[in-house]
């Protein structure tokens, strides 16, 4: 590949923080449309209507073209030595042929003169080198509108199974003088207090003890135990399927709308008014100010807000996310126990060893009915895992464009 092609490249990768400023120009970088007042840029030659490099031999050219008198063809070009440049032979190249006349528009106050401005859809966008000069390619002004962006992709949030604590014993135990779920008279059977349940023979009833009392109705007949207290201190810790919630997104940002600012070689530019200047097609002399604002008379006629892309500014301010990794409350959690009663006093001859939790009242009954309650102990209390519900891993924020990067373009009427 010549060396024209090779300075295109490094002029392309020099520049490439300025975001997708080459889309639409094609793979082959000399694809560029070109006649009268557009010349080529580098010394390319003008030939039906597109710009070919210089050559030597065929390997100079790209594999659909061949070297013919210094220049590069498209395959089946018909070419004749000495004709064949559109816009003058390659010495011309880059000179401009841009005509500077009346009338000279005023330009207002706090408004600037952009020479040449394209504006339209960023596949359509024309070649950087479009103007050409000693002074080089690259456009005043490379702007972009019409931004699109796709949400923050985030990961799944998750939950593990919940922690807590279970600190409190039940608020009563009862000895009924009827069977679990009938009614009767009772006795309390409770522990002493601030008791931590331990073996204890608080509120013993004897063998054969009657409710009520000079009735014949033993007491003895079941044992009823309150729930234990609720699970306290309970929580559960968050995670995502990866290492962290991520800001990860199905896409960058992109723009549908360009927007190409150019000095016209030739026209000098002028602080008080706007030359009437020959372009080419799709081009237009228009005022600008940074800032989104209102276009003064005469200047009225088209006005775009885009905004200025730059090496270290793209135009728009990302502020997409994802919402933190949180978790409900516990739901199915529960304490549990192990409730034992006894006949004698120091807790060693058993009568039931019954499972007792946070959910509801136990009841066991005792038999036979009449036997003396003498003691009662409450161990292995412990804490029965529930599950939460994972929240939050939800795509929060968007890109907009970044207001202080807006320019304001004021063209006058297209027949102006």
């Amino acid at each position: 590949m010549h060396r024209s092609v090779l300075s295109l490249l490094a002029l392309g990768s020099a520049f490439f923080a300025l975001g997708t400023w080459l889309q639409g120009c094609g793979s082959d970088p000399w694809t560029i449309v070109c006649g009268p007042g557009a010349p080529c840029p580098d010394g390319a030659n003008c030939f039906e209507g597109g710009c070919f490099p210089p050559c030597k031999t065929d390997v100079d050219c790209y594999d659909s073209e061949f070297c013919f008198e210094g220049f590069c063809y498209p395959d089946g070009a018909q070419v004749d030595a000495g004709k064949t440049s559109d816009a003058g032979d390659a010495g011309d190249a880059g000179k401009s042929s841009a005509i500077c006349g009346e009338p000279c528009t005023p330009i207002p106050d706090e408004w600037s003169a952009m020479q040449a401005v394209w504006v339209g859809p960023i596949e359509s966008a024309p070649f950087y080198g479009y103007f050409h000069d000693e002074r080089g390619t690259l456009p005043r002004f490379i702007g972009r509108a019409d931004l699109v962006a796709d949400p923050a992709e985030c990961d799944v949030c998750s939950c593990g199974e919940s922690t807590g604590k279970c600190t409190e014993l039940p608020s009563s135990i009862e000895v009924r003088a009827a069977i679990c779920g009938q009614a009767g008279s009772s006795l309390p059977f409770d522990g002493p207090e601030n008791w931590d349940g331990s073996c204890t023979n608080v509120n013993a009833i004897p063998a054969g003890q009657k409710c009520p009392a000079g009735s014949s109705t033993l007491c003895a007949q079941s044992v009823a135990v309150a729930p234990l207290g609720a699970p306290v201190d309970e929580s559960c810790t968050p995670f995502t399927e990866s290492l962290a919630v991520a800001k990860a997104y199905l896409s960058g940002p992109r723009w549908k709308t360009a927007a190409i600012g150019y000095d016209v070689p030739g026209c000098d530019e002028r602080a008080s008014c706007m030359p009437s200047i020959d372009l080419p097609s799709g081009f237009r002399s228009c005022i600008y100010r940074q800032g989104e604002h209102e276009c003064p008379a005469t200047w009225n006629g088209d006005r775009r807000v885009v905004y200025e892309v730059t090496a270290d500014k793209p135009g728009f301010i990302d502020e997409r996310d994802c919402s933190p990794c949180a978790c409900g409350a516990p739901v199915g959690s529960a304490c549990t126990a192990q409730f034992r009663v006894f006949e004698d006093t120091q807790c060693s001859k058993l009568i039931s060893d019954t499972p007792i939790a946070s959910l509801g009242e136990q009841c066991s009954n005792v038999l036979p009915p009449g036997k003396a309650i003498g003691s009662k102990e409450i161990s292995s209390l412990a804490y029965l895992p529930g599950l939460c519900e994972p929240l939050g891993g939800k795509p929060i924020g968007a890109v907009k464009p970044d207001p202080d990067q807006a320019v304001t373009f004021c063209c006058p009427a297209q027949d102006a």
